[in-house]
C-alpha cells in the first residue's frame, strides 16, 4: 500500500469512493465528525474512526473533543489518516494529513472531500493568519458553539455588502466597518463558513476579496476611505438565491419599502437604538461596541470580553443556515 503525506494548503485526487478515516490526537481524546454540505452528519458518537462512501457533494472531515469537553484544550494536536477502498480494483492508498493545532476549538476542520469527475479531491485548508481582533472573535465563537447542546447549522459561503450611501457617513469614518469585517472574519472561520468577498453598495460599486483574512480590516478601511459616500442605493446587489449562502448587508437602516429579497439576506444594522424583536433577518449592532473591540494583547479585558461575546453571539445567529 502506498502512503502519501499532505500538508496544510495541499490537495490531491484519490481513486474510489469509499474511505476509512482515523484521527489520532495528542493532548486529549479526539473524535471524528464528518458532515456533508447539506449539513447532514455522516458519523455518530464520539469515535476516532469512521467510514464514508458514495460521496456526491462536498464533505468536511473535522475533529471534535472525544471526552465531552466543549472545546479542545490549548496545545491539542490532531493528525488525520485516510485509506482509500476502491471496489474497482485500484491499488489502495493511505494519506496522512499533517498534524494540526486544534487548541481552543470546538470543531476543527481537518480536510475536505469533493467529487471531481470520477475521482475524489482531498484538500486541506491553508492555515489562517487572523488579526488579533479576528482571533479573539474566533476563540469566542468556538466557546459559544462548543457550549451548545444542539448542532448549529451555518451558511456555506458568506458575502459582506456595505451600504455606502449618505446616511452611513459617520459609520464609514469611525472605524465601525473595518472592525465589523474583522469580527465576521473570525466568526465565519470558527463556524466553518467560507467568507468570499466584501461588496460596496452605492454609486461606486467595488469588491474586496476576503482573503487573506488577516489584512481584511485594513483593506476594507482603505477602500471605504477612498470611495466616500453617495446618494441612492443600487438595486439587486444583495440578492442571495441559495438558502445555504448568506449575504450580510451592513447598513444603518434596511429599506422601508422592501427588505432586499433572497433567502440568505441578513441585515446588520449599525444603530444606537434597539432593533424590534420581531424584525425579520435583522441584527442590531451598537457602533461603539465595535470600536471597543480593538485587541492588542493575547487576553481580552473582562468588560471588553463581555461586549465581544455579545457581538459574536449576534453574528452567529446571522450566519445560521435557513431552516
Amino acid at each position: 500500500m502506498t502512503t502519501y503525506f499532505l500538508d496544510r494548503g495541499g490537495r490531491m485526487t484519490l481513486p474510489g469512493n469509499k474511505f476509512h478515516l482515523r484521527v489520532d490526537g495528542a493532548g486529549g481524546r479526539v473524535a471524528i465528525d464528518v458532515t456533508h454540505r447539506d449539513h447532514q452528519g455522516l458519523s455518530s458518537g464520539r469515535r476516532d474512526r469512521a467510514t464514508v462512501s458514495r460521496i456526491t457533494q462536498r464533505t468536511i472531515i473535522a475533529a471534535v473533543p472525544g471526552d465531552g469537553a466543549p472545546v479542545f484544550r490549548d496545545g491539542a494536536r490532531v493528525a488525520l489518516f485516510i485509506e482509500s477502498d476502491d471496489e474497482h480494483g485500484s491499488e489502495p492508498l493511505t494519506v496522512e494529513v499533517v498534524q494540526q493545532d486544534v487548541g481552543a476549538t470546538f470543531r476543527a476542520e481537518l480536510a475536505r472531500l469533493t467529487p471531481v469527475g470520477n475521482r475524489i479531491e482531498l484538500s486541506v485548508r491553508a492555515p489562517d493568519q487572523l488579526s488579533p481582533r479576528a482571533l479573539a472573535a474566533f476563540r469566542t465563537a468556538h466557546e459559544l458553539l462548543g457550549a451548545r447542546t444542539r448542532p448549529h447549522a451555518v451558511a456555506d459561503e458568506i458575502d459582506i455588502a456595505i451600504d455606502t450611501t449618505a446616511s452611513m457617513a459617520a459609520r464609514l469614518t469611525d472605524g465601525s466597518i473595518p472592525a465589523l469585517a474583522d469580527l465576521i472574519a473570525g466568526v465565519s472561520r470558527a463556524a466553518g463558513c467560507d467568507l468570499r468577498d466584501v461588496r460596496l453598495l452605492g454609486p461606486l460599486a467595488d469588491s474586496i476579496a476576503a482573503e487573506p483574512l488577516g489584512t481584511l480590516a485594513d483593506r476594507v478601511a482603505a477602500v471605504v476611505g477612498e470611495t466616500g459616500v453617495g446618494i441612492g442605493r443600487s438595486t439587486g446587489v444583495a440578492e442571495s438565491g441559495n438558502g445555504d449562502d448568506v449575504v450580510l448587508v451592513v447598513t444603518d437602516a434596511p429599506p422601508v419599502e422592501r427588505l432586499d429579497t433572497g433567502p440568505g439576506v441578513r441585515h446588520l444594522v449599525l444603530s444606537e437604538e434597539p432593533i424590534a424583536a420581531d424584525a425579520p433577518a435583522q441584527t442590531g449592532i451598537v457602533p461603539a461596541h465595535l470600536t471597543a473591540t480593538a485587541v492588542t494583547a493575547p487576553t481580552v479585558p473582562d468588560q471588553d470580553a463581555a461586549t465581544l461575546r455579545h457581538l459574536v453571539r449576534g453574528l452567529l445567529a446571522a450566519l445560521a443556515a435557513r431552516a
